[in-house]
């Protein structure tokens, strides 16, 4: 149903911590309107997809907001919620230097 009065109630969660830029909302919903194609069905998700990734995307301008966002809550995620492909891990595109929970064994000993 096509409405005059539609209200936006909410956007998903894609990482904890992290909240898109306000500024950047209305280019959002005008990228969602324009640029996705609402006539077929996996096209329809992959444009969603892609803009939400665009809006998500945007980080904070102040360089010290950006580096406090990376280090408590970029780099944490990245840690617990990448998942390489299996190809990516053999190549050497992705290897576990080390774990935390393996240096903090190795400082217990000293």
């Amino acid at each position: 149903e096509n409405s005059l009065d539609a209200i936006l109630t909410g956007l998903p969660v894609l990482l904890d911590g992290h909240c898109p830029q306000p500024h950047g909302l209305p280019i959002f919903l005008l990228r969602l309107a324009t640029q996705v194609d609402w006539s077929e069905e996996l096209p329809c998700f992959h444009g969603i997809c892609k803009e939400l990734a665009n809006y998500y995307a945007m980080l904070p301008n102040e360089a010290d907001d950006l580096n406090a966002y990376v280090q408590h809550n970029l780099f944490p995620a990245l840690s617990y919620l990448l998942l390489p492909s299996k190809q990516l891990s053999r190549n050497g595109s992705y290897v576990v230097m080390t774990k935390l929970s393996t240096l903090y064994k190795v400082f217990e000993r000293c």
